[in-house]
């Protein structure tokens, strides 16, 4: 099993871009877990960083 992040742009959409979707199905059916993120990658490591962190 595979961890799968798979990162969209911040820009105003109404739809998630299809060709995301259809690597996450792909993913998905081999198993791996699949992660979506939409922004800036920085604030993406902020929050991992953070709730890595001992409470």
């Amino acid at each position: 099993m595979r961890n799968i992040l798979l990162v969209e742009p911040n820009y105003s959409n109404k739809y998630p871009p299809i060709g995301l979707m259809k690597i996450a199905t792909y993913h998905r059916m081999l198993g791996d877990k699949v992660r979506f993120f939409k922004g800036d990658l920085k604030d993406l490591v902020i929050d991992e960083l953070l709730a890595r962190l001992p409470a």
